[in-house]
C-alpha cells in the first residue's frame, strides 16, 4: 500500500500488510498478521510474523521479531542492533576522532571509566536528534577513528531507530583501536 515496496526474495503473505514508505527486501519474510509500515525497514534473512508491528524509523536484518518494537524496547535493542541486555544494561559501541572527542561536536569528548552524558536531550522517536548514539561495531565500519566501548542503563534510552540506540547517558568502559 502507499509507496511501500516488497523486492528481492522477500515475500509478504497471510494478512500481514506493508504498507506507509516501508521497505521489505533481501530474504526476508512479513506472515500471520504483522504490519511493516512508516519509514521502518525488513531486510537481510529478517522474520517478521504473528502480531508483530515494525514502524517509524525501524530497521530490522537478520532477526526474528513477533512483538510491536515500539512497545517492546528489549526486543528492538535485540532485532535492530543484535545486541543482548544483561541485568538492565546493555554494552554498545560507536566510533570516534582519535583524541576521543565526537565527530559531530569535537568540543564533546569521551572518557574511559566517566559517564559521558547529554544535557536536555530531545525526547523523542527522532533517530538523528539530540542524545549519544551507540550499535554494535558493524554499524560505525564507515568511520574511521576509534571505537569506544560503552555500558549503557535501559532506564536511559530514549529510542531505538535505525539500528542504533539513543540515550540520555552512558559509561565509557574502553576504546578499541583499529
Amino acid at each position: 500500500y502507499g509507496n511501500a515496496k516488497v523486492s528481492g526474495d522477500a515475500r509478504v503473505y497471510g494478512n500481514a500488510r506493508v504498507y506507509g514508505n516501508a521497505r521489505v527486501y533481501g530474504n526476508a519474510k512479513v506472515s500471520g498478521d504483522a504490519r511493516v509500515y512508516g519509514n521502518a525497514r525488513v531486510h537481510g534473512n529478517a522474520r517478521v510474523y504473528g502480531n508483530a508491528m515494525v514502524s517509524q524509523n525501524q530497521h530490522l536484518q537478520n532477526c526474528s521479531c513477533k512483538d510491536d518494537l515500539s512497545k517492546n524496547i528489549k526486543e528492538s535493542i535485540r532485532c535492530q542492533t543484535g545486541l543482548g541486555i544483561f541485568n538492565e544494561k546493555i554494552v554498545a559501541y560507536k566510533t570516534v576522532n582519535k583524541d576521543m572527542s565526537s565527530f559531530q561536536d569535537e568540543k564533546f569528548f569521551y572518557k574511559v571509566g566517566e559517564i559521558a552524558e547529554v544535557k536536555n536531550p530531545e525526547i523523542s522517536n527522532e533517530s538523528c536528534a539530540s542524545g549519544l548514539h551507540f550499535s554494535n561495531m558493524n554499524y560505525w565500519d564507515d568511520k574511521d577513528g576509534v571505537f569506544i566501548q560503552a555500558e549503557i542503563n535501559l532506564e536511559d534510552i530514549i529510542t531505538v531507530q535505525e539500528g542504533k540506540i539513543r540515550c540520555k547517558k552512558a559509561l565509557i568502559t574502553g576504546i578499541y583501536e583499529r
